[in-house]
């Protein structure tokens, strides 16, 4: 098969994870008690976004299921189902925000859910009001 068939695959592979962790965060109670709320329309594509509660720093996450980073690039290089995932922070411009107090002088990777529902989690609690959360 060639490279653009192979990333075709990736492409649909990592939308379908995409989804699947569109479901499961829709039903997160942890996030529900965060504030955090999810877009009611499934993500037709390998990335969505998230809105944190309108006290939190960050107003926006995008999570996105990267059909290029390692760990969702298919059979081609002998991996399997997408297991790598990336948050992106965006603010109420909808543009990027980088803030390396917090983790993010760029985008972050996370491997597992239980790693995703506790980062939004604590990207929700960092307040426009309080650096409690912000790492020296």
């Amino acid at each position: 098969m060639d490279t653009y068939a192979n990333m075709i695959i990736s492409i649909n592979a990592c939308a379908k994870k995409a989804r699947d962790i569109y479901f499961t965060l829709k039903e997160s109670d942890k996030l529900k008690d965060a504030g955090i709320t999810i877009p009611e329309k499934p993500p037709s594509h390998y990335c969505f976004r998230v809105n944190n509660p309108k006290t939190s720093l960050i107003p926006i996450i995008s999570v996105s299921v990267p059909p290029d980073a390692c760990g969702n690039r298919g059979k081609e290089y002998n991996e399997g189902e997408p297991s790598t995932f990336e948050f992106a922070l965006v603010d109420g411009n909808n543009g990027l925000m980088y803030d390396s107090s917090i983790g993010y002088s760029d985008i972050c990777r996370f491997y597992t859910m239980d790693e995703i529902i506790t980062e939004l989690v604590r990207l929700s609690n960092i307040s426009k009001y309080d650096d409690s959360e912000r790492k020296e």
